[in-house]
């Protein structure tokens, strides 16, 4: 059987498909053709698979070597440094065109995300857990909220998962469902699938258990997908049943599936497009497009596209699928200018060990 790969690459080949696949459904909303957005009405379970993703990604990493306090504290510095540099740097762009419009230099294309009492609930990343009463400022940080509540709970899934290994965590999943699904029975949450500042941390707990689960079933069983088409046949019917609207449970179970497939491949020592290194380093740059793509699009496509030249129709469309190439590019220049720049001075100033180095850290 092969070695277990220290990194599953179609993973960062997904992981950069999602991020793009919310960057065209926030961007369909500069479109003047409503076929669009019907088309792209879905597109927000995205986020579904991101956390799928961070559940496979975190098991793998951490889940053998957290056992101590310290262990914790290390971990959850190297999540910080991960995430937050560019979170804050995102922000306070935002914060910047916020003052603008304050002073009157100014008009907010969307003035509703615009608040300052959520300034405070932004910097803690906790505008995901119900302090807020909507999306103010990068709205796609949200999810970022739901992923540090993930990290501050994900002692209790490492426990779970090397005691009670992949079933643990899969009975963990299905009793998060089912009290979520109770709780939208009893009207006290709206279907939980699109929760975001309501509450939205509950939204990932399943899916997040489901991605460390499938990482213990993957590291432990025979090769059962021994090449990446039933990957892609899960991922183009997961797109499809976005396109028709079908029900977000069986979009999220057909994501669950595409990285079950892909991940067991790639294990069973599948080569493709999949597992080469362009699809690395798009993965790479994922984040950056999923946390810089709302305020690029204002700039480019509203202030430029739209108010200064004067696009409409197809020439406004054509626009913006260069606007979303521009912004790709942009991506990978903060991940190799800035992301990985403050991520290595964090770690390095707080004399942080590295990821790899934590996971094979012994028991206490």
């Amino acid at each position: 059987m092969p070695e277990n790969p220290t990194r599953y690459r179609a993973i960062d080949g997904f992981r950069f498909m999602a991020a793009m696949g919310i960057v065209a459904r926030h961007y369909a909303h500069f479109s003047e053709n409503p076929m669009w957005n019907g088309l792209l009405a879905k597109t927000y379970l995205f986020v579904d698979l991101f956390f799928i993703i961070s559940g496979f990604v975190i098991a793998m990493a951490y889940g053998n070597g957290l056992h101590t306090l310290e262990h914790y504290g290390t971990f959850l510095q190297n999540r910080l440094a991960r995430i937050y540099p560019l979170h804050l740097l995102v922000f306070l762009a935002f914060l910047a065109t916020d003052i603008a419009a304050w002073t009157g230099l100014t008009a907010p294309h969307e003035a509703h995300v615009y608040d300052p009492v959520a300034i405070a609930s932004n910097l803690a990343m906790v505008q995901a857990w119900g302090v807020t009463d909507r999306l103010w400022y990068n709205y796609p940080s949200w999810s970022i909220s739901a992923e540090w509540f993930l990290y501050l709970l994900f002692p209790l899934v490492a426990v779970a998962m090397r005691r009670g290994g992949a079933l643990a965590l899969f009975a963990a999943a299905a009793l998060a469902v089912a009290i979520l699904e109770a709780l939208v029975r009893a009207g006290l949450l709206h279907g939980w699938t699109s929760l975001t500042y309501e509450f939205g941390f509950l939204r990932a707990i399943p899916t997040f258990l489901i991605g460390a689960g499938l990482f213990c079933a993957v590291q432990r069983s025979s090769a059962l997908f021994r090449c990446f088409a039933w990957a892609w046949a899960f991922f183009l019917g997961a797109i499809a049943a976005m396109a028709a609207q079908w029900d977000d449970h069986i979009i999220i179970a057909l994501f669950v599936l595409t990285i079950a497939a892909a991940t067991g491949a790639e294990r069973a020592g599948a080569k493709g497009f999949l597992t080469g290194s362009l699809m690395g380093r798009l993965g790479d740059w994922s984040y950056a497009v999923y946390l810089i793509h709302l305020i690029l699009g204002t700039a480019l496509v509203v202030n430029i596209g739209q108010r200064l030249l004067h696009l409409h129709g197809i020439a406004l469309d054509a626009y913006i699928l260069a606007a979303i190439g521009l912004v790709t590019g942009l991506a990978g220049l903060t991940y190799q200018y800035f992301e990985l720049p403050a991520r290595r001075y964090l770690r390095a100033r707080a004399q942080l060990p590295s990821e790899t180095a934590l996971a094979m850290a012994p028991t206490a």
